[in-house]
């Protein structure tokens, strides 16, 4: 006749009872108090954000290098157009503000005073503010200057173009630079009271 043996497991009375789940379970229910569905979650992790990837970082580059090449275009383009009516014009000009800021502007016409000037073809002509003008030209102010502005597409004045432009206005303005040198004028002296936004309506992306 054989022996059955029955093994039988002796819980010591000091020791905790033995847990149902696994010890990594209640690890993570421990550490991770709130769950999502079967999911458990950690309600204080930020989560990285996704890097562009590098196709997407390129073609924005190109965008502004196309666009860049576009306005820089324009620019000399209202110049030219601009000159054929015997003004004289500098590119890149900066102006400064009592107030210590400063921009740069894209183009200052010196001519007659209070001469008018065709807006160059293409182009709409905008107060600072981007309001067309009841009149499509560039005035000269008193002193037979301007400041026109170039901007192409939806762009607006930037940085510190807004309050420079203002102070234009004011007449509280100065200019400054090398290139005004080559058209008469003192760098230091004072800024056109008159300006323009010199508009494109097109985008060279947009619009191809």
């Amino acid at each position: 006749m054989g022996v059955h043996v029955v093994h039988l497991h002796v819980v010591h009375p000091c020791c905790p009872p033995l847990p149902c789940c696994p010890p990594e379970v209640l690890r993570a229910d421990a550490e991770h108090p709130q769950q999502t569905g079967s999911r458990v979650t950690d309600p204080n992790r930020v989560v990285p954000p996704v890097a562009e990837s590098t196709a997407e970082a390129g073609s924005k580059g190109a965008n502004l290098n196309t666009r860049k090449e576009f306005h820089d275009q324009r620019v000399f383009d209202a110049q030219q157009e601009i000159e054929t009516h015997g003004a004289d014009t500098a590119a890149e000009i900066t102006v400064h503000t009592s107030n210590k800021e400063k921009a740069r502007l894209d183009i200052i016409v010196s001519g007659t005073p209070n001469q008018s000037i065709p807006v160059p073809k293409g182009m709409i002509a905008e107060d600072r503010h981007g309001v067309p003008l009841p009149a499509q030209e560039i005035k000269l102010d008193n002193q037979g200057l301007a400041i026109a502005e170039v901007k192409t597409g939806k762009g607006k004045p930037e940085r510190q173009q807004p309050e420079c432009l203002a102070a234009c206005e004011a007449g509280t303005a100065t200019i400054r630079g090398t290139k005004i040198e080559d058209i008469g004028l003192n760098s230091g002296g004072k800024a056109p009271e008159n300006v323009v936004i010199l508009r494109d309506p097109r985008d060279p992306i947009k619009d191809k």
